[in-house]
């Protein structure tokens, strides 16, 4: 009887003991809930591209603290694009629109056989001709550039005082004004007219100045020339002309044909062989050249765009990227190798406005 008590008792603590090791295995063999996988982060878009009509090709850039605007050869209208979504708009006109400007946040554009118009950014509308301008030949499409500190306006051989609404003539036609109201001229040697007096020559004869930069980071003008870079103070002393510089990318064969700075203060040219080049704060800074800058955009065939040097004009937006606009291809590329900053419906695409 004692045998069976022990045997019982033995085997009711066994199936307890299996019980409960059921139960634990159960409880532990629970899988944890589920959490949601963690996706990669997202590829900033560094690139966007907008085509134009064939033909349109990129003459100008400005941009005011809403918009980017493109002024382009042979067409009735300038672009304008938002610099937070991206939007696109035409802004038509009679005639060609063959130049665009701001000059203290507002938007002036020259529109051949009419004068200059001023666009309002806020309101969407243009007023105009403006000044009372008359070009002095109604069939030459002519540039037009402003002053830094936004009172003067340099169109042609017209100077035009914005705050005081009235016109000085020049003695050739500008391509850049200072803030005192100076301008400099090229034909192909550069030439500078100072607001209340004659005009002189700064560089020598024989040289082609393609473009010029006024660079109010370092109070001087740079000159790109055929020849290789000069640099003249804002101001250009009679007699002294423009004193040669030698930047990193500069060989025999490969020059600077356009210049300006980024929104960080480093230097940024296009060439005629080397593509484009990236500096720093100093012109003495070496230069990072790249024969193309790929945008990250691919097209209808999957083939990456990308822009390269040549005569064409680059405009920093004021929000960290650059505007480059092709003079000889109807297009513009907007560019941050950190990621784009605004333009939404735009970064990371290619788009076709007609």
């Amino acid at each position: 009887m004692k045998i069976k008590i022990i045997l019982t008792m033995a085997l009711f603590l066994a199936a307890g003991s299996v019980y409960g090791q059921t139960k634990a295995k159960r409880a532990t063999g629970r899988q944890p809930a589920k959490t949601a996988a963690s996706k990669p982060a997202a590829t900033k878009a560094i690139g966007a591209v907008i085509n134009f009509n064939g033909g349109e090709d990129v003459k100008q850039i400005a941009v005011d603290s809403k918009n980017v605007y493109v002024a382009m050869r042979y067409t009735k209208r300038m672009v304008a694009i938002d610099k937070t979504t991206g939007k696109l708009k035409s802004i038509e006109a009679g005639h060609e629109v063959s130049s665009v400007a701001v000059a203290a946040d507002k938007c002036y554009y020259y529109v051949d056989r009419e004068g200059i118009f001023r666009y309002d950014a806020a309101t969407g509308a243009s007023e105009g001709p403006l000044f009372g301008f008359t070009p002095e030949d109604w069939y030459a499409p002519l540039d037009m550039y402003a002053s830094q500190n936004g009172r003067y306006l340099v169109c042609g051989e017209a100077l035009i005082d914005i705050e005081e609404g009235h016109i000085v003539s020049v003695p050739g036609r500008g391509v850049a004004v200072n803030n005192l109201g100076g301008v400099y001229m090229t034909s192909p040697e550069a030439y500078y007219a100072p607001l209340d007096g004659n005009s002189y020559q700064v560089s020598r004869v024989g040289t082609s100045v393609r473009s010029l930069y006024i660079d109010s980071d370092s109070d001087n003008v740079y000159y790109c020339m055929d020849q290789g870079m000069g640099v003249t103070p804002t101001v250009p002393q009679p007699g002294v002309g423009v004193q040669k510089v030698s930047p990193s990318f500069q060989t025999d064969s490969n020059y600077a044909l356009f210049m300006t700075r980024d929104d960080e203060g480093n230097f940024v040219v296009t060439t005629n062989f080397g593509g484009i080049g990236f500096g720093g704060k100093s012109i003495e800074d070496p230069f990072r050249m790249e024969e193309k800058v790929n945008t990250g955009v691919k097209n209808q065939w999957g083939t990456e765009l990308f822009f390269s040097g040549g005569d064409n004009v680059i405009a920093p937006d004021g929000q960290g990227n650059l505007i480059f606009g092709d003079s000889a291809y109807a297009c513009v590329f907007i560019y941050n190798p950190k990621g784009i900053n605004g333009y939404s419906e735009l970064k990371g695409k290619a788009v076709r406005f007609e």
